[in-house]
């Protein structure tokens, strides 16, 4: 239901994605009173600035990698589910982690629809590969640290990027707003997601090495801090 969402919300907010040199009121000025005014050049006349389309592709993989890790939490989410598992508190855990990989996503994209970006062409999802059913708690929470570790980094990047500019292409204007918006999210979700995984698995490592008994312990992990 998700995806057909996504590939609804794609075709309704499709732009043009290059960036043209000759300014939106010289192309209609030069087309006005014309027979072939409706055919002025309408590339000119795009939402499309500062970063974009500078920045598209990297923009466009990060939406991806939101989009993959959502995937990957769901499926981990289903695996605590099952009846011979049985762990609702990892279960409720990585849904929540799979429904907010995925809400990132569409607001990362709806963002740079705003402003005049698009989806590439060549746009595909990278679906998940070599789930293992196996791991167990302490790993599937390490496994996630280091998933939001990662995100955190692209995230970092494509910021430093946008209000940054190589030097071979300084000719091309920084873009603070794109990086202000992109520093917000990674400091009001991200941020603070990775310190939360962190004390988890912390947590569930010394209660595990304690000497208590692991079922109980690990029943009381599920049942009283997940959940």
């Amino acid at each position: 239901m998700k995806f057909y969402a996504l590939v609804g919300l794609c075709l309704v907010w499709w732009a043009p994605s290059t960036l043209a040199a000759t300014p939106c009121y010289d192309t209609i000025h030069a087309s006005c009173g014309t027979e072939e005014f409706s055919a002025y050049d309408a590339a000119s006349c795009t939402a499309e600035w500062g970063a974009f389309p500078r920045l598209g592709n990297d923009t466009n993989r990060l939406i991806a990698l939101h989009i993959k890790h959502s995937m990957q939490y769901l499926l981990t989410a289903n695996y605590f589910n099952e009846w011979n598992v049985n762990r609702p508190g990892f279960h409720a855990f990585f849904s929540k982690l799979a429904d907010e990989e995925w809400n990132s996503a569409i607001d990362i994209m709806t963002h740079m629809l705003k402003r005049g970006g698009r989806l590439d062409d060549n746009f595909k999802l990278e679906l998940p590969k070599n789930f293992e059913n196996r791991q167990n708690e302490v790993e599937s929470l390490a496994w996630a640290l280091d998933l939001e570790k990662e995100m955190a980094l692209q995230t970092l990047h494509l910021a430093y990027n946008s209000n940054h500019v190589p030097k071979e292409m300084q000719n091309l204007p920084r873009d603070a707003e794109f990086a202000d918006f992109l520093a917000e999210r990674l400091n009001a979700i991200t941020v603070l997601r990775i310190k939360h995984m962190s004390n988890y698995v912390n947590i569930l490592g010394q209660i595990m090495g304690s000497g208590m008994d692991k079922a109980y312990a690990m029943f009381t992990f599920d049942h009283e801090i997940l959940k």
